[in-house]
């Protein structure tokens, strides 16, 4: 960024703080939304990266209406599309 405002010739400027932030996302870049397979009382809402963090209202609408009336979660960001594949790996506490 630095750099680019060289670039840009902008006045001089002081930096004065830095603040980071860990952007949490998945192998295949989608959300994981739903009810852990295992552990039921346990709810997952992660993977909002770059790329979908736009749709972190609606997919937390989803989970809520998942939660208080069972409706479907899109297939893209629904937790059971890692099922079989990642969570047989756990046993229940």
């Amino acid at each position: 960024l630095e750099e680019k405002l060289q670039n840009l010739g902008c006045q001089s400027y002081k930096i004065t703080t830095q603040k980071c932030g860990i952007r949490p996302t998945t192998h295949d870049r989608r959300p994981l939304v739903g009810n852990h397979p295992i552990h039921k009382n346990l709810y997952i809402f992660n993977g909002m990266g770059s790329k979908t963090v736009m749709m972190a209202p609606l997919m937390a609408k989803q989970l809520i209406d998942n939660i208080e009336h069972q409706s479907e979660i899109f297939l893209e960001a629904d937790i059971k599309r890692l099922e079989k594949k990642n969570f047989h790996k756990f046993v229940p506490l």
